[in-house]
């Protein structure tokens, strides 16, 4: 039996202007109440899947105060990476981590354009009172006006733009005239923050350090230069931080590495008003655990990486699947569903294109989450390699306690049986990636951390 959400899905053939195509069907007063139902149905916690109880409410977003007499305090503020969402998650991830290892303020970039997206910030996303549990963030319309004003750094009277203020705020701090602060330039992908610094000096230590960053030289351990950053008031990162946290820092104390994954676990969390706009889909497909998902990203990965084979991703792929599968793709066009469909006659596939649901009340900025929620939720996930949205949604899977299927599967891999062939080394499973390892999450994010 279908849920009432079932009632909010139609045919595929709906796709431009969703509002008039839904107020000239003869159900018109059943769509304005829709409409002005939505907002309390979705502010109530009506959900039951127990997948979805494991995000908690969200609050309001407040931030921090400034402190009375702000020169005492530390801050780092950052550029998100010049990429996807996704990308400018792990951003945040890494300015976040920082900020709670060495005590500083967060400082929070504006709303600002996203890779195949509109203009958003971070607090469209997550839940700040969640990071404020471990940090103290602020915005930084108030940092610039209130921090960076007292301290001698003043703002480019033609510049109007964060980016641009925040490129030449980088060249005067090169340039040695702010020499009280710091930019760092540091190549996230090509380093190792080992903590603490002397560490390294430890011969079991060093040997195990070659294992956690084989592509890394002992040149770009960068453990000293973290801790030197101490008496800097201030410290910027220029659209320099990407990348997998836990396989960047490496702290010798194993307590202190479960300590660190599970702050981050806990801090960074989608708002639970985003979960609440997934969950009548999740219904609808049956509630957690059954149904099967698939991400394929088409559009720039074509010019990247190629298309892959859909026949040879079927094959892969047919023996996984559940009878209802829910497919995440920014493809426009019908071919991608219907040579699945053809290839699978006895998978029932649907796309958000199924759902008005989601192009009627969804904001399309808010989509690819809602979309990773969804997939995050499903018996069994097949993603994209490459792809950070792929590999966000296997962490999402591998934290929620009450998925039991946390094996990564990627479309292009071969199957074997009801298992893909594992790349996992010991003791560290991105060892193979080396420099790559940012193009998928590893079990070690989420195993043990509780």
């Amino acid at each position: 039996s279908y849920s009432f959400c079932t009632l909010l899905r139609i045919q595929s053939d709906v796709r431009m202007h969703p509002w008039l195509y839904t107020l000239r069907r003869p159900s018109t007063l059943m769509s304005v109440i829709l409409v002005f139902a939505m907002p309390v149905f979705l502010s109530s916690q009506f959900w039951t899947q127990p997948g979805a109880r494991y995000f908690e409410e969200n609050r309001p977003q407040d931030f921090s105060p400034l402190p009375d007499n702000n020169t005492d305090e530390k801050y780092l503020s950052f550029e998100p990476w010049n990429g996807g969402w996704n990308n400018r998650r792990m951003s945040l991830e890494l300015a976040f981590l920082m900020c709670y290892l060495t005590n500083r303020v967060l400082v929070l970039p504006p709303k600002s354009t996203v890779y195949l997206m509109s203009v958003s910030s971070y607090e469209d996303f997550f839940n700040i009172s969640k990071i404020k549990n471990y940090v103290k963030v602020i915005r930084w319309s108030d940092y610039e006006k209130n921090i960076l004003s007292k301290r001698s750094i003043k703002r480019p009277s033609s510049c109007k733009k964060y980016v641009r203020t925040a490129l030449r705020f980088c060249n005067r701090m090169r340039a040695g005239r702010e020499r009280s602060d710091m930019v760092l330039q540091w190549n996230f992908l090509r380093s190792v923050i080992q903590l603490p610094s002397t560490c390294a000096n430890d011969s079991d230590v060093e040997k195990d350090l070659k294992l956690f960053a084989p592509h890394v030289h002992r040149d770009m351990y960068l453990g000293r230069q973290f801790e030197d950053l101490e008496p800097h008031s201030t410290v910027h990162f220029p659209q320099n931080l990407f990348g997998l946290f836990y396989a960047i820092f490496y702290f010798s104390n194993m307590s202190k590495r479960g300590e660190v994954l599970r702050v981050m676990k806990d801090a960074i969390q989608f708002r639970s008003s985003l979960v609440a706009l997934a969950d009548p889909v999740v219904t609808s497909l049956g509630g957690v655990g059954s149904y099967s998902c698939l991400h394929v990203r088409r559009g720039d990965f074509k010019r990247t990486y190629g298309y892959p084979d859909i026949q040879k991703v079927v094959t892969a792929i047919q023996h996984q699947l559940l009878p209802t599968t829910y497919v995440a793709t920014d493809d426009q066009s019908n071919q991608l569903v219907n040579q699945l469909q053809e290839s699978l006659p006895g998978t029932v596939i649907l796309t958000k294109a199924n759902f008005s649901y989601l192009t009627v009340f969804v904001d399309p900025i808010e989509l690819g989450v809602v979309e990773q929620l969804i997939c995050s939720l499903a018996d069994i996930f097949i993603g994209t390699r490459h792809s950070t949205f792929s590999s966000y949604i296997t962490r999402l899977r591998g934290y929620n306690p009450n998925i039991t299927n946390k094996e990564v599967y990627l479309l292009d891999e071969t199957f074997d049986g009801k298992h893909p062939k594992r790349h996992r080394e010991k003791p560290y499973s991105w060892t193979p990636w080396g420099g790559s390892s940012w193009a998928r999450e590893f079990p070690e994010s989420w195993e043990n951390v509780d």
